[in-house]
């Protein structure tokens, strides 16, 4: 069974989702694959770890089960720095979805697993959420499951929470059904978003961010309760009238709503100094410039009516730039 899942890119509303706001999301052209064939024990395999991992299913769940009693006791603390160093130890974050995913399931068989990715880890693109729906697809589908898109989505994000704590839904919704969407959290609200072709933006990946996006959205939240909010606040009036914007191909009103957004960002203290370097020759050029995802690094994207002169500009900033597709297909079998 092999199963691919999109990355995903938030054209606006990063941090802000997590609080309830709205934010507009685009599943991107870069996909994480997932092979699984049945097997006794569990096997995990992929170009980016040195050796293969090896355990039982019962291992897999037993950990599971732990992350989930370890995860109810950072929530009532408010703080999920426990949770974070326990499930970056030896794989463990991989080793406990894994586990909750066969408990889900109700299945007992193992399975040997492959794993590769277009997607940059840690860079702000999704790339354990689309991790998460392909492992949820390919071992349901593997077993007979027949479980529905809402059901895969459902066990990613609990996934999701192993490695982020309280993350939106946003990302694992985007890589599960795909498409651009608005997504507010709660009460959860996924609107499939009919724009056409989204033409003129671009990515760019800085440098990787030394902390997860677990750790930024817990530095986020450990700010002051009025300062956050009033950001917070700021960023999701700015979902609103991206979405606007965004259907009129209004060019200067999107780009004047990056920018805000990038100084909201910068304010809330995850953006970097590389990255406001880079946002302000993109904005000094006529364009728009902010960080995606969670920040400290990652990636950014960029927008300017002159695809040309954006381009240049970028290269002058001495990035290469990615072009990407913006609204991609969400999670598929591609053969089994």
């Amino acid at each position: 069974m092999k199963v691919s899942a999109p990355g995903k890119i938030i054209i606006i509303g990063e941090h802000a989702v997590v609080y309830g706001k709205p934010a507009i999301i685009a599943a991107v052209d870069k996909r994480c694959t997932v092979s699984m064939e049945k097997s006794k024990g569990i096997t995990i395999s992929s170009p980016i770890m040195k050796d293969s991992a090896h355990f039982t299913v019962a291992e897999a769940k037993k950990l599971s089960e732990k992350a989930d009693a370890l995860w109810k006791e950072c929530a009532q603390a408010k703080d999920f720095s426990p949770l974070f160093a326990a499930t970056k130890k030896n794989g463990n974050a991989l080793k406990a979805g894994v586990g909750k995913i066969f408990r889900e399931f109700q299945i007992d068989a193992g399975a040997d697993i492959s794993i590769a990715s277009q997607i940059p880890i840690g860079y702000g693109m999704g790339s354990s959420a689309a991790l998460a729906v392909s492992l949820a697809k390919a071992a349901s589908s593997l077993y007979g499951k027949k479980a529905s898109l809402e059901e895969i989505n459902a066990v990613a994000y609990k996934l999701e929470q192993y490695a982020h704590g309280t993350p939106s839904g946003g990302d694992n919704t985007a890589s599960c059904f795909g498409g651009i969407m608005r997504y507010v959290k709660e009460p959860k609200i996924m609107e499939r978003l009919d724009l056409g072709k989204l033409d003129n933006f671009m990515i760019v990946y800085a440098a990787p961010p030394v902390k997860t996006t677990g750790e930024l959205v817990q530095s986020v939240r450990n700010l002051g309760d009025a300062f956050r909010t009033e950001r917070v606040n700021a960023l999701g009036a700015l979902a609103g009238s991206m979405l606007d914007a965004l259907r009129k191909r209004n060019h200067g009103e999107i780009k004047r709503i990056i920018n805000e957004a990038q100084k909201n960002l910068r304010e809330l203290g995850v953006s970097t100094p590389e990255i406001d370097v880079l946002c302000e020759s993109v904005k000094k050029a006529g364009g728009a410039a902010k960080l995606c995802g969670a920040g400290g690094g990652g990636v950014v994207m960029c927008y300017h009516e002159d695809g040309t002169k954006l381009e240049s500009v970028v290269r002058a900033a001495g990035y290469a730039p990615q072009h990407v597709q913006l609204g991609a297909e969400g999670v598929r079998i591609d053969s089994q």
